[in-house]
């Protein structure tokens, strides 16, 4: 493979993307759809492993379970965007400021009394990967927008189940953008 060609780490695995994937050839001046593909289909393992590590039910299950879940989704996501820098983003993807899920997080984290000094006391995750370069940073960001595509799915859940609405208490499931589009 050619080393001009693009190179995404995406959780510690690194996909290069083969001679014959179309890059950068969308109107809008995104990755090909079969770029998202390919993504896809070297993440599906991971996925799947994460998918039955998530227990679903159980953390939708109650509003002190799904406030458990808020707290592990800010831990991680505020361990992993302080290594995301905005610049490693420039050109790619200018609008990765306003992906960020941390302020619909602590909106979120909000409607349950968790502002302030509380907020900054929940643990972050540490075991997380450096993002040193726009390959590494892209795939770490095409995790967060996956988990951000997951809380899509899973808002009627929580509206039905538990009341709670994108104004109140659920607005990082109500998020969903579109990675490099």
């Amino acid at each position: 493979v050619a080393p001009d060609f693009p190179r995404l780490v995406l959780c510690g695995a690194v996909s290069t993307l083969r001679k014959d994937d179309p890059v950068c050839c969308t109107p809008q001046g995104g990755l090909a759809v079969s770029t998202m593909a390919h993504l896809r289909s070297v993440t599906w393992p991971a996925h799947q492993q994460l998918e039955k590590r998530v227990d679903v039910k159980r953390r939708f299950a109650s509003p002190s379970a799904y406030l458990g879940h808020l707290e592990k989704m800010w831990g991680f996501c505020a361990g992993l965007e302080a290594r995301i820098e905005d610049s490693l983003f420039a050109d790619a993807l200018p609008d990765y400021g306003q992906r960020r899920k941390l302020a619909l997080l602590a909106s979120d984290l909000a409607a349950f009394g968790v502002t302030g000094a509380a907020l900054e006391r929940l643990p972050r995750c540490e075991t997380l990967p450096e993002c040193p370069d726009t390959a590494t940073a892209f795939g770490c960001t095409y995790v967060i927008e996956g988990a951000t595509l997951g809380g899509r799915t899973l808002l009627p859940v929580v509206e039905a189940k538990l009341g709670l609405t994108s104004a109140n208490g659920a607005a990082s499931g109500s998020s969903a953008t579109k990675l490099l589009c």
